[in-house]
Protein backbone atom coordinates (compact mmCIF):
# COMPACT_ATOMS: atom_id res chain seq x y z
CA UNK A 1 0.00 0.00 0.00
CA UNK A 2 1.36 3.15 -0.91
CA UNK A 3 1.45 5.73 2.04
CA UNK A 4 0.94 9.35 1.73
CA UNK A 5 3.32 11.94 2.17
CA UNK A 6 3.39 14.58 5.28
CA UNK A 7 6.39 16.84 4.83
CA UNK A 8 7.47 17.99 7.82
CA UNK A 9 9.62 21.71 8.36
CA UNK A 10 11.03 22.15 11.49
CA UNK A 11 14.49 21.77 13.54
CA UNK A 12 16.72 18.48 14.33
CA UNK A 13 19.07 19.71 16.71
CA UNK A 14 20.72 18.55 19.52
CA UNK A 15 18.47 19.68 22.09
CA UNK A 16 15.05 21.88 22.88
CA UNK A 17 11.52 20.81 22.96
CA UNK A 18 10.92 21.50 19.43
CA UNK A 19 13.48 19.25 17.96
CA UNK A 20 12.94 16.27 20.28
CA UNK A 21 9.40 16.84 18.88
CA UNK A 22 11.41 17.11 15.62
CA UNK A 23 13.10 13.39 16.15
CA UNK A 24 10.00 11.29 17.92
CA UNK A 25 7.95 12.23 14.85
CA UNK A 26 10.64 11.59 12.25
CA UNK A 27 10.85 7.95 14.07
CA UNK A 28 6.82 7.52 14.31
CA UNK A 29 5.06 4.75 12.17
CA UNK A 30 2.03 6.62 11.18
CA UNK A 31 0.12 3.61 8.92
CA UNK A 32 -1.31 5.31 5.94
CA UNK A 33 1.60 8.52 6.28
CA UNK A 34 4.88 8.57 5.23
CA UNK A 35 6.72 11.39 7.23
CA UNK A 36 9.32 13.48 4.97
CA UNK A 37 11.21 15.37 7.45
CA UNK A 38 13.18 18.37 6.20
CA UNK A 39 15.72 20.45 8.87
CA UNK A 40 15.44 24.22 9.50
CA UNK A 41 18.43 24.14 11.94
CA UNK A 42 17.78 27.48 13.69
CA UNK A 43 20.70 29.75 15.48
CA UNK A 44 19.74 29.90 18.89
CA UNK A 45 20.51 33.10 20.16
CA UNK A 46 18.47 35.45 23.46
CA UNK A 47 19.25 37.83 21.57
CA UNK A 48 16.42 38.31 18.83
CA UNK A 49 17.25 41.63 17.52
CA UNK A 50 21.09 40.97 17.33
CA UNK A 51 22.36 41.94 13.56
CA UNK A 52 24.22 38.58 13.53
CA UNK A 53 21.15 36.54 15.02
CA UNK A 54 19.09 37.58 12.01
CA UNK A 55 21.76 37.33 9.45
CA UNK A 56 22.18 33.93 10.47
CA UNK A 57 18.91 33.26 10.24
CA UNK A 58 18.43 34.73 6.85
CA UNK A 59 20.83 32.22 5.59
CA UNK A 60 19.87 29.45 7.21
CA UNK A 61 16.18 29.74 5.86
CA UNK A 62 17.99 30.86 2.47
CA UNK A 63 19.44 27.53 2.46
CA UNK A 64 16.88 25.29 4.24
CA UNK A 65 13.85 27.04 1.61
CA UNK A 66 16.09 26.83 -1.52
CA UNK A 67 17.11 23.46 -0.81
CA UNK A 68 12.88 22.32 -0.57
CA UNK A 69 12.17 23.34 -3.50
CA UNK A 70 15.06 20.13 -4.82
CA UNK A 71 13.23 17.61 -3.02
CA UNK A 72 11.05 15.43 -5.16
CA UNK A 73 8.51 14.65 -2.66
CA UNK A 74 8.01 18.32 -2.07
CA UNK A 75 6.21 18.24 -5.75
CA UNK A 76 4.58 15.04 -4.87
CA UNK A 77 3.30 16.07 -1.25
CA UNK A 78 -0.11 17.83 -0.13
CA UNK A 79 0.19 18.58 3.22
CA UNK A 80 3.04 20.45 4.98
CA UNK A 81 3.23 20.16 8.92
CA UNK A 82 5.83 23.01 10.33
CA UNK A 83 6.72 23.56 13.57
CA UNK A 84 6.43 27.31 14.19
CA UNK A 85 7.54 28.93 17.34
CA UNK A 86 7.53 33.16 17.94
CA UNK A 87 9.66 36.00 17.24
CA UNK A 88 11.87 35.85 13.98
CA UNK A 89 10.74 31.86 13.40
CA UNK A 90 7.16 32.82 13.31
CA UNK A 91 7.96 35.53 10.26
CA UNK A 92 10.12 32.78 7.82
CA UNK A 93 7.08 30.25 8.76
CA UNK A 94 4.73 32.98 7.70
CA UNK A 95 6.81 33.70 4.22
CA UNK A 96 6.67 30.16 3.80
CA UNK A 97 3.15 29.39 4.36
CA UNK A 98 2.84 32.16 1.15
CA UNK A 99 5.10 30.28 -1.03
CA UNK A 100 3.26 26.80 -0.69
CA UNK A 101 0.12 28.22 -1.13
CA UNK A 102 1.43 29.32 -4.85
CA UNK A 103 1.77 25.78 -4.93
CA UNK A 104 -2.09 24.53 -3.66
CA UNK A 105 -0.75 22.98 -0.44
CA UNK A 106 -1.94 22.03 2.57
CA UNK A 107 -0.66 24.05 5.52
CA UNK A 108 -0.67 22.95 8.97
CA UNK A 109 0.66 25.39 11.70
CA UNK A 110 2.09 23.30 14.99
CA UNK A 111 2.69 26.38 17.68
CA UNK A 112 5.51 25.27 19.91
CA UNK A 113 6.63 28.95 21.31
CA UNK A 114 5.61 28.73 25.32
CA UNK A 115 5.51 32.85 24.63
CA UNK A 116 3.74 32.92 21.49
CA UNK A 117 1.25 35.14 23.07
CA UNK A 118 3.23 37.17 24.28
CA UNK A 119 5.08 37.58 21.31
CA UNK A 120 1.70 38.74 20.35
CA UNK A 121 0.40 41.03 22.65
CA UNK A 122 4.13 43.13 22.13
CA UNK A 123 4.27 43.06 18.31
CA UNK A 124 3.84 45.95 15.82
CA UNK A 125 2.08 43.48 13.11
CA UNK A 126 -0.69 41.24 14.97
CA UNK A 127 -2.77 42.30 12.03
CA UNK A 128 -0.71 40.10 9.95
CA UNK A 129 -0.22 37.67 12.54
CA UNK A 130 -3.54 37.00 12.80
CA UNK A 131 -4.17 37.31 9.26
CA UNK A 132 -1.93 34.00 8.86
CA UNK A 133 -3.27 32.43 11.73
CA UNK A 134 -6.74 32.57 10.31
CA UNK A 135 -5.36 31.38 6.80
CA UNK A 136 -3.64 28.30 7.63
CA UNK A 137 -5.32 25.05 7.06
CA UNK A 138 -5.12 23.81 10.51
CA UNK A 139 -3.57 24.99 13.84
CA UNK A 140 -1.58 22.52 16.11
CA UNK A 141 -1.29 23.78 19.51
CA UNK A 142 0.17 21.83 22.51
CA UNK A 143 -2.93 22.08 25.19
CA UNK A 144 -6.45 23.29 26.11
CA UNK A 145 -5.42 26.13 27.60
CA UNK A 146 -3.30 27.44 24.31
CA UNK A 147 -6.31 26.47 22.31
CA UNK A 148 -8.37 29.04 24.50
CA UNK A 149 -5.68 31.41 24.63
CA UNK A 150 -5.73 31.25 20.58
CA UNK A 151 -9.57 31.43 20.57
CA UNK A 152 -10.38 33.28 22.92
CA UNK A 153 -7.96 36.39 23.14
CA UNK A 154 -6.19 36.43 19.55
CA UNK A 155 -9.51 35.02 18.37
CA UNK A 156 -8.50 32.44 15.60
CA UNK A 157 -11.01 31.47 13.38
CA UNK A 158 -9.23 28.29 11.87
CA UNK A 159 -9.82 24.92 13.63
CA UNK A 160 -7.99 24.24 16.07
CA UNK A 161 -6.51 20.58 17.44
CA UNK A 162 -4.72 19.71 20.74
CA UNK A 163 -1.32 17.95 20.02
CA UNK A 164 0.17 17.20 23.80
CA UNK A 165 4.47 16.80 23.18
CA UNK A 166 5.22 13.18 23.82
CA UNK A 167 8.21 10.89 24.73
CA UNK A 168 9.38 7.43 24.87
CA UNK A 169 7.68 5.61 27.97
CA UNK A 170 10.71 4.31 30.10
CA UNK A 171 9.13 0.84 30.71
CA UNK A 172 10.26 -1.66 33.61
CA UNK A 173 11.36 0.93 36.12
CA UNK A 174 11.78 0.45 39.31
CA UNK A 175 10.74 2.53 42.09
CA UNK A 176 14.10 3.92 43.63
CA UNK A 177 12.77 7.47 45.27
CA UNK A 178 12.63 5.59 48.95
CA UNK A 179 16.41 7.51 49.56
CA UNK A 180 16.70 9.93 52.66
CA UNK A 181 18.55 12.26 50.30
CA UNK A 182 16.59 14.99 49.00
CA UNK A 183 17.86 15.40 44.85
CA UNK A 184 16.51 18.33 42.91
CA UNK A 185 17.47 18.25 39.22
CA UNK A 186 17.00 21.41 37.02
CA UNK A 187 17.79 20.44 33.16
CA UNK A 188 17.35 22.66 30.26
CA UNK A 189 18.44 26.14 28.47
CA UNK A 190 20.68 28.06 31.33
CA UNK A 191 19.27 31.53 31.10
CA UNK A 192 17.26 33.52 33.15
CA UNK A 193 13.86 33.02 31.59
CA UNK A 194 13.89 29.13 32.97
CA UNK A 195 14.30 30.77 36.82
CA UNK A 196 17.75 29.78 37.04
CA UNK A 197 18.31 32.89 38.88
CA UNK A 198 15.79 32.51 41.26
CA UNK A 199 16.78 29.15 41.95
CA UNK A 200 20.49 29.99 42.96
CA UNK A 201 19.21 32.99 45.12
CA UNK A 202 16.70 30.61 46.87
CA UNK A 203 19.56 28.08 47.64
CA UNK A 204 22.72 30.43 48.34
CA UNK A 205 20.10 32.54 51.14
CA UNK A 206 18.80 28.96 52.38
CA UNK A 207 21.95 27.29 52.45
CA UNK A 208 22.20 25.95 56.04
CA UNK A 209 18.42 24.42 56.40
CA UNK A 210 18.76 22.43 52.87
CA UNK A 211 21.74 21.52 54.24
CA UNK A 212 20.34 20.14 57.45
CA UNK A 213 17.47 18.69 55.35
CA UNK A 214 19.94 16.80 52.81
CA UNK A 215 19.52 18.31 49.63
CA UNK A 216 21.25 18.46 46.83
CA UNK A 217 21.24 20.17 43.66
CA UNK A 218 21.60 18.87 40.27
CA UNK A 219 22.04 21.22 37.57
CA UNK A 220 22.26 20.32 33.93
CA UNK A 221 22.19 22.09 30.46
CA UNK A 222 24.08 24.59 28.49
CA UNK A 223 23.52 28.54 28.16
CA UNK A 224 24.75 32.08 29.09
CA UNK A 225 24.36 31.36 32.71
CA UNK A 226 26.68 28.96 32.65
CA UNK A 227 29.40 30.37 34.37
CA UNK A 228 27.13 31.83 37.04
CA UNK A 229 26.59 28.88 38.31
CA UNK A 230 30.15 27.71 38.22
CA UNK A 231 30.90 30.56 39.96
CA UNK A 232 28.34 30.05 43.04
CA UNK A 233 30.64 27.84 44.66
CA UNK A 234 27.63 25.86 46.61
CA UNK A 235 28.81 22.48 47.75
CA UNK A 236 24.71 21.79 47.65
CA UNK A 237 25.12 22.29 43.70
CA UNK A 238 26.67 19.78 40.86
CA UNK A 239 26.73 21.20 37.74
CA UNK A 240 27.03 18.40 34.87
CA UNK A 241 26.86 21.07 32.01
CA UNK A 242 25.23 19.34 28.50
CA UNK A 243 23.74 15.63 28.84
CA UNK A 244 22.01 13.52 26.77
CA UNK A 245 21.94 9.28 26.30
CA UNK A 246 22.50 7.09 29.16
CA UNK A 247 24.21 9.74 31.77
CA UNK A 248 21.03 11.63 31.19
CA UNK A 249 19.03 8.71 31.81
CA UNK A 250 20.92 8.01 34.35
CA UNK A 251 20.68 11.45 36.55
CA UNK A 252 16.87 11.44 35.93
CA UNK A 253 16.43 8.19 37.80
CA UNK A 254 18.78 9.12 40.54
CA UNK A 255 16.57 12.71 41.13
CA UNK A 256 13.78 12.50 43.24
CA UNK A 257 12.83 16.01 42.22
CA UNK A 258 12.21 18.16 39.21
CA UNK A 259 12.52 21.47 39.83
CA UNK A 260 11.52 23.73 37.14
CA UNK A 261 10.71 27.31 37.92
CA UNK A 262 10.22 28.67 34.70
CA UNK A 263 8.54 32.53 33.74
CA UNK A 264 7.34 31.33 30.47
CA UNK A 265 7.15 28.25 28.87
CA UNK A 266 4.22 26.16 26.98
CA UNK A 267 4.18 22.27 27.40
CA UNK A 268 7.46 21.79 28.33
CA UNK A 269 9.46 18.49 27.88
CA UNK A 270 11.62 18.32 30.65
CA UNK A 271 8.15 17.44 33.26
CA UNK A 272 6.99 15.05 31.08
CA UNK A 273 10.87 13.60 31.46
CA UNK A 274 10.82 14.09 35.13
CA UNK A 275 7.05 12.23 35.68
CA UNK A 276 8.15 9.77 33.55
CA UNK A 277 10.98 8.89 35.86
CA UNK A 278 8.23 9.23 38.75
CA UNK A 279 10.08 12.29 39.93
CA UNK A 280 7.90 14.89 41.93
CA UNK A 281 7.41 17.87 40.25
CA UNK A 282 8.45 21.54 41.71
CA UNK A 283 7.34 24.58 39.02
CA UNK A 284 4.97 27.49 38.01
CA UNK A 285 1.88 28.20 37.23
CA UNK A 286 2.47 28.94 33.30
CA UNK A 287 1.60 27.78 30.25
CA UNK A 288 0.06 24.16 30.41
CA UNK A 289 1.84 23.28 33.35
CA UNK A 290 -1.06 23.88 35.91
CA UNK A 291 -2.96 21.43 33.05
CA UNK A 292 -0.52 18.21 34.27
CA UNK A 293 0.41 19.15 37.31
CA UNK A 294 -3.28 19.54 38.89
CA UNK A 295 -2.56 18.06 41.95
CA UNK A 296 -0.29 17.49 44.99
CA UNK A 297 -0.02 14.09 44.33
CA UNK A 298 1.97 14.78 41.21
CA UNK A 299 4.06 17.98 42.08
CA UNK A 300 3.50 21.46 43.66
CA UNK A 301 2.77 24.78 41.56
CA UNK A 302 4.02 28.25 42.88
CA UNK A 303 4.29 31.71 40.92
CA UNK A 304 6.67 32.73 38.84
CA UNK A 305 9.84 35.06 39.89
CA UNK A 306 8.52 35.08 43.77
CA UNK A 307 11.55 33.76 45.07
CA UNK A 308 10.32 33.38 49.16
CA UNK A 309 7.26 31.25 47.37
CA UNK A 310 9.70 28.85 45.79
CA UNK A 311 11.38 27.71 49.12
CA UNK A 312 8.62 27.33 50.53
CA UNK A 313 7.80 25.26 47.85
CA UNK A 314 10.76 23.03 48.40
CA UNK A 315 10.11 22.81 51.87
CA UNK A 316 6.61 21.59 51.48
CA UNK A 317 7.81 18.97 48.73
CA UNK A 318 10.14 17.65 51.36
CA UNK A 319 7.45 16.78 53.94
CA UNK A 320 4.67 15.64 51.92
CA UNK A 321 3.51 12.21 51.52
CA UNK A 322 4.82 11.04 48.46
CA UNK A 323 4.37 6.98 48.12
CA UNK A 324 2.19 7.44 45.08
CA UNK A 325 3.97 9.61 43.19
CA UNK A 326 6.17 7.30 41.21
CA UNK A 327 3.28 4.95 39.72
CA UNK A 328 0.82 7.95 39.45
CA UNK A 329 3.47 10.17 37.13
CA UNK A 330 4.40 7.78 35.16
CA UNK A 331 1.05 5.83 34.61
CA UNK A 332 -0.16 9.86 33.06
CA UNK A 333 2.66 9.36 30.73
CA UNK A 334 1.88 6.21 29.36
CA UNK A 335 -1.68 7.27 29.34
CA UNK A 336 -1.69 10.66 27.94
CA UNK A 337 2.22 11.64 26.91
CA UNK A 338 3.33 8.28 24.84
CA UNK A 339 4.07 7.66 21.56
CA UNK A 340 1.00 6.00 20.79
CA UNK A 341 -0.89 8.82 22.12
CA UNK A 342 0.76 10.93 19.44
CA UNK A 343 0.24 8.44 16.67
CA UNK A 344 -3.26 8.08 17.07
CA UNK A 345 -3.73 12.36 16.99
CA UNK A 346 -1.44 12.34 14.29
CA UNK A 347 -3.68 9.83 12.14
CA UNK A 348 -6.96 11.63 13.34
CA UNK A 349 -5.59 15.44 12.07
CA UNK A 350 -3.77 14.27 9.08
CA UNK A 351 -7.37 11.88 8.04
CA UNK A 352 -9.90 13.66 9.39
CA UNK A 353 -9.27 17.31 9.45
CA UNK A 354 -6.72 18.15 7.09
Amino acid sequence: MIKENIFYIGPFTKSGGVSTFSYTLKHLDLDDYNIVPHNTFRVKNENYNSKVFIIQNILNFIIYFVGMFFRKEFYKTKKFHISVTSNFGFYEKAFLYFCLKIFRKKVLFHIHGGGFYDFYTRSRFKVFIKNILNNVDLLIVLSNSWKDIFQNKIRVTTQIEVLHNTIDFKEALENNKHSIENTFLFIGNLVKEKGLLDLLKVIEDNEVWLKENKCKFIICGKGDLEQTIIESHSELITFKGLVAGKIKDEIFYKSKYLILPSYIEGLPYVILEGMNYGLYVISTKVGAIPEIINSEKKGLLFEAGRKEELFKTIKKSITLEKKNTFSINRNIIKDCFSNQYIKRTLIKIYGENV
